[in-house]
This record gives C-alpha cells, structure tokens and sequence, in this order.
C-alpha cells in the first residue's frame, strides 16, 4: 500500500491549528515558558536548560515563582479574555489540548541589564534615538 492510498483511507480527522509566536522582538524576554496547566513530564529538560534562552515548564514556573506574577489588571483581565475565547474555540473543535507561551519582561532585571550612561528610544518606523 503506498503512502496516497493510506492516507484516503483514514477515517481519522486531525486538525492543526498554528499560530505566530507572538512575543514581542523589541522587549527582552528574560523567562519563557510553555505552559500546559499539568505537571506530568512538565520540566524543562537538561538539554532545553543548557539553551541561550529555554523554554521553561510549568514545574520550573511553580518553582521560580511560587506565588506567582504581577500582572497590572488591565493586563489580566485581557488575558482571561484571551484564554476564555481560545478555549470556547477549541472547545467548538472538541480539542483539549491547550499550551499557552508566556514571555516574562522582567522590569528590574531589565534596569540592572541597560548602561546607565545612555537611554535609548525605538520608534515604530525603526529610527532609535540614544540620549546620553
């Protein structure tokens, strides 16, 4: 039997559905994580830890910020808006399978990492302006 025939002749339906990555390029992520909701199977192995920039799982998160992350509320409740929408679509799909990509700016990291003798500005047409 070769591959065309197998293939019409599946009664299996699977579906994809595939997104951009959507973390920002112009801000630094300093954690990333993928994030399932489970804890079976979900730690960052040795070799994804050995990487320039991870990605971390929920485990690794539980353990990095055990009481969890600041959100400013108009940040939170845009995503619990988020998360409700995709999931009444994946729920419309009968998909369970959830993941969801959580790149974390850390604001004083993000100080302590910029020389102090300049500032600098990026404008949406790609011009940067350094104030020293």
């Amino acid at each position: 039997m070769d591959n065309e025939e197998y293939l019409s002749t599946s009664s299996k339906n699977i579906r994809f559905i595939v997104m951009n990555n959507l973390l920002p390029s112009s801000v630094k992520i300093h954690e990333k994580y993928d994030l399932k909701g489970s804890t079976h199977k979900r730690r960052a192995s040795a070799t994804e830890l050995a990487k320039t920039s991870p990605t971390l799982k929920d485990l690794d998160f539980r353990e990095r910020h055990a009481d969890g992350i600041w959100l400013e509320m108009e940040t939170y409740d845009a995503l619990i808006k988020t998360i409700e929408q995709d999931c009444r679509v994946l729920e419309s799909l009968q998909i369970m399978d959830y993941s969801l990509l959580l790149g974390i700016h850390n604001l004083d990291q993000a100080k302590r990492d910029r020389p102090d003798h300049y500032l600098a500005r990026s404008f949406a047409n790609g011009d940067t302006i350094a104030l020293k």
